[in-house]
């Protein structure tokens, strides 16, 4: 997952998704994929206020991950649409690879092209969902600032250098 961020934030224009991750049985016939995991995640999804990509409740249980364990996942409060409070999960950062390959030279370009498609769109939903995203990238780049440089100074020194495309996903 953290390869697939690090390619999508590397594009020209730079592409940020939304969505949500979870985990559980599913049943997977030709054209078809259907089970727990992709309602659980279609539901979730549908109530993000922000575009980001980020672990259901479930899958936040599930992985048993927090912060410090990856540098591609940090605490955050998902909002959720039309003021109905916010869910406490881990949210993949679009811009920690990025801090890691250019440096903060990159960060602020790639924000400013994150929040690019939101235009100038007064509706309000557009304008929640911009603002929320706006504050998400602002958290994104707090903890890539903060915690990445530990976190690429000991995969270093333990596995060589972090990856930066391409691999496994994590």
């Amino acid at each position: 997952m953290c390869d697939l961020i690090t390619v999508l934030a590397g594009t020209s224009p730079a592409l940020i998704y939304q969505g949500a991750i979870s985990v559980g049985q599913v049943v997977v016939d030709d054209d078809f994929i259907v089970g727990d995991a992709i309602n659980d995640a279609a539901k979730w999804h549908e109530q993000a206020a922000a575009a980001a990509v980020y672990l259901t409740p479930t899958a936040k249980e599930s992985f048993g991950i927090g912060r410090g364990d990856s540098p591609c996942f940090f605490d955050w409060s998902v909002p959720l649409r039309k003021g109905a409070g916010t869910v406490d999960t881990l949210a993949l950062n679009p811009l920690w690879s990025q801090i890691q390959a250019h440096g903060q030279s990159r960060i602020d370009a790639l924000v400013a092209g994150f929040l690019a498609p939101f235009g100038h769109s007064r509706s309000p939903d557009v304008v929640e969902k911009e603002t929320n995203t706006s504050l998400f990238l602002a958290a994104a780049k707090t903890y890539s600032e903060t915690e990445c440089d530990g976190f690429a100074q000991n995969l270093d020194a333990s596995t060589g250098p972090a990856p930066t495309t391409g691999g496994q996903d994590a």
